[in-house]
């Protein structure tokens, strides 16, 4: 199973790029033609979201249907699909970064929680623990 990188999600997101477009979609055309899903590990839905917000300064509305349609895809698969979910679910509610969503995120799917942290957002998050400073 091939695996996508951020710039090829970005190119089909975008579409800034014809030529780079056509590519990206002919590359998963021929992963999905083999009767695979194209695999999008969870750094890439990390940096996509930055590139997505600094770069190309979507908001965060936009940027959650991109991530949630891209989870609903049956051309794509997910490392730690249910902590993406989990972390667009939060980054929707919560006034936090997707960083940090996600980050918490895969800390409860990794029943690894609280996450301990000195960001207040963060913090806020339901499995966030602020760190006292003394």
């Amino acid at each position: 199973m091939a695996a996508l990188h951020t710039n090829v999600l970005v190119r089909l997101i975008v579409r800034d790029d014809p030529r780079q477009n056509a590519a990206a979609m002919l590359a998963i055309a021929n992963v999905v033609g083999t009767g695979e899903a194209a695999f999008v590990p969870t750094t890439v839905v990390l940096e996509l979201e930055w590139v997505l917000r600094s770069r190309y300064r979507l908001s965060r509305g936009e940027i959650e249907k991109v991530i949630v349609d891209l989870l609903s895809s049956s051309d794509v698969q997910f490392s730690d699909e249910r902590a993406i979910e989990e972390a667009v679910s939060w980054f929707r509610d919560w006034n936090a970064d997707f960083a940090d969503c996600l980050h918490a995120a895969l800390a409860v799917a990794a029943g690894r929680e609280p996450l301990l942290t000195f960001d207040r957002s963060a913090s806020n998050l339901r499995a966030g623990q602020l760190i006292p400073e003394t």
